[in-house]
């Protein structure tokens, strides 16, 4: 990799003479101020760049400058550094979210309009089909809710969506079972959602976790799926608790 340093008057005709030089292949090291118009000299900027390819053929491997007269170009003890990668990768966050922002009428939900901070919610919500009337309720609460000084700060805007979602979902507080109560929990929903994990969590914190002692017995009345009593079998052999397997509604109670 060759390292080539380039001067100008300013940082963009160093620049340019380094692009004129080398092409648009270079990468950009450094930019720096090495005299001052206030020494009595001019001034001066030298970017450095690399080039990968080495066997690119290079008109002149010196420092090429606009000044007239290069012996006067003198460093000077205080040299300033101006970092481009700062600016990039501000560029690069601005440009993201104008894409983010560039979606059409899902943009509009109901009369709420989705700023650009919560693409990457709504977004989130969009693809794993989430209820439109339940993200609604979330994104106009949070929208209405959030500080102005976060809005700049993606992290921050993420950390207090979900302290409003936390807020919003009902959590029902756990209550001790009396002496000879008995407690049925039922899950019901779509292949996926992770009634079988919930489940097996569930029997475990009862069964071991709460030091209680509760009996603990799991039915299960999913006997389409493939692997339904399979999965669940393999949780209560580890667990030592009972499974009842329901295919009839009249057995439901026996199994109860």
């Amino acid at each position: 990799m060759n390292m080539l340093s380039f001067l100008g008057e300013t940082p963009t005709i160093a620049l340019r003479n380094a692009q004129e030089e080398c092409g648009e292949d270079a990468i950009v090291v450094s930019t720096k101020k090495i005299s001052s118009a206030n020494d009595g000299n001019k001034d001066m900027y030298e970017v450095v760049v690399a080039l990968e390819d080495e066997q690119q053929p290079l008109k002149h491997t010196k420092k090429i400058s606009t000044n007239s007269n290069p012996s006067r170009v003198e460093p000077t003890k205080d040299v300033k550094f101006y970092d481009f990668k700062e600016e990039i990768l501000k560029m690069q966050d601005a440009i993201m979210q104008v894409q983010k922002s560039l979606w059409d009428p899902k943009s509009q939900l109901y009369d709420l309009t989705i700023p650009p901070e919560f693409v990457e919610i709504y977004n989130l919500f969009e693809q794993n089909e989430f209820d439109q009337e339940m993200t609604y309720t979330i994104m106009k609460k949070t929208i209405k809710q959030l500080p102005i000084a976060l809005k700049a700060n993606p992290k921050k805007v993420n950390d207090f969506f979900k302290l409003i979602l936390r807020r919003i979902i009902p959590i029902k507080q756990e209550i001790p079972l009396r002496k000879h109560q008995r407690k049925i929990v039922m899950m019901v929903g779509p292949t996926g959602v992770g009634k079988t994990t919930t489940i097996a969590k569930l029997a475990a914190r009862y069964a071991y976790k709460l030091g209680q002692n509760y009996k603990v017995g799991i039915v299960t009345l999913d006997s389409f799926r493939v692997g339904a009593i399979e999965q669940l079998q393999a949780y209560t052999n580890i667990m030592r608790l009972p499974l009842e397997v329901v295919k009839k509604p009249e057995e439901l109670a026996e199994a109860l």
